[in-house]
């Protein structure tokens, strides 16, 4: 996992009290040809393991969740917000390393 995944993962444990392991960012990019990571793929996961751990106070649907998940993505990439869609990969098309 490069330095910018494992950044992004250190975001989302902070943001939402969720670990996200490098086991798990392997075997979503395995999902895809070539091997990547798709926003959307990992907003799911992200989505299952919030109730799993319970940090979050608030039931927050996919739509509340959203927004901070992507701010998360843009600020550990550098990216804009407007390009943290669902369908972009994290390596091959926002650049994450």
């Amino acid at each position: 996992m490069g330095i910018d995944l494992l950044d992004l993962a250190f975001r989302l444990e902070r943001q939402f009290g969720v670990r996200v392991s490098p086991d798990q960012f392997s075997k979503l990019a395995m999902r895809n040809d070539p091997p990547d990571i798709r926003v959307g793929d990992l907003f799911d996961l992200l989505r299952g393991e919030v109730p799993r751990f319970g940090i979050l106070d608030l039931e927050l649907d996919a739509h509340s969740l959203w927004p901070i998940y992507q701010r998360a993505i843009s600020d550990a990439l550098g990216v804009d917000l407007d390009e943290v869609t669902n369908d972009k990969g994290l390596i091959h098309d926002l650049g994450a390393t």
